[in-house]
């Protein structure tokens, strides 16, 4: 009977095919927080009152939520990065226990 702790494996390539995806989503994402950053700047200068800071106050909390998406996906993106790479890595090195045999 095996465990999930003996099994090891992977499709490298869809690793990889997932990074770039998250790459790609990740500049556009960063494209459009910063696009949205802008209006809400240009709104704030022109708006005054209670009105205007409990906006304020809530896109000050939506800058903070929207930062922290952007670190997990930068997060998520260097970690299957660094999964494909390291069974790879993995793999040459089982390879080369039996480099004597060939």
């Amino acid at each position: 009977m095996s465990s999930q702790g003996d099994l090891i494996g992977g499709r490298t390539h869809q690793m990889d095919a997932a990074a770039q995806r998250f790459l790609t989503e990740l500049a556009s994402f960063e494209d459009s927080a910063k696009r949205i950053t802008a209006a809400v700047a240009d709104l704030e200068a022109d708006w005054f009152g209670r009105g205007s800071t409990a906006y304020q106050n809530a896109m000050s909390t939506w800058n903070t939520h929207i930062m922290a998406v952007l670190n997990d996906l930068r997060q998520l993106t260097q970690g299957l990065q660094g999964s494909s790479q390291a069974l790879s890595d993995l793999d040459q090195l089982m390879a080369s226990k039996f480099s004597g045999y060939e």
